[in-house]
């Protein structure tokens, strides 16, 4: 069920623990609007879109992996189940040629510079790094992407 049509002012899109995902009409009001806002960091509107959007998803991802477990919305506030699956990932990914000897943070920081925010802003960049570049996401997104979906 959706709780809240928009967000508020300071985020692209966001999304609540119940399965909401709410807009900022600041950010979607015009193509022009969202090519300003993502920064151009994308080679095209449509990217940006699928980006936030999948971002978002993953967020709805960590929320449905918490109910799937048993957990509460008090592990969703405290990131604890978001802790758990990049540790695990980043063990995981340990093991990888391509992650051999690296700290969890230097393999966050091959996700975005957003994803070092806490664990559950990483796990969904994961999942939005992952949705938009497949195999050739970031190795710690490729591991949360199998955790997730295992």
């Amino acid at each position: 069920m959706f709780t809240r049509l928009y967000c508020d002012n300071s985020g692209i899109m966001s999304t609540d623990y119940h399965g909401g995902i709410s807009f900022n009409p600041t950010y979607y009001r015009s193509y022009s609007e969202v090519a300003r806002h993502s920064g151009n960091i994308f080679n095209d509107i449509t990217t940006a879109v699928f980006s936030n959007g999948s971002h978002e998803a993953g967020h709805l991802l960590e929320a449905t992996l918490i109910r799937m477990n048993g957990g509460t919305e008090t592990d969703w506030d405290n990131c604890t189940f978001a802790q758990k699956v990049i540790n695990e990932a980043w063990k995981n990914a340990k093991k990888h040629p391509d992650g051999k000897g690296k700290k969890v943070s230097q393999l966050i920081a091959e996700v975005s510079d957003y994803a070092s925010e806490n664990r559950s802003e990483c796990l969904a960049e994961c999942v939005s790094d992952y949705s938009i570049n497949g195999d050739k996401a970031a190795l710690l997104s490729k591991e949360v992407w199998k955790i997730a979906f295992r």
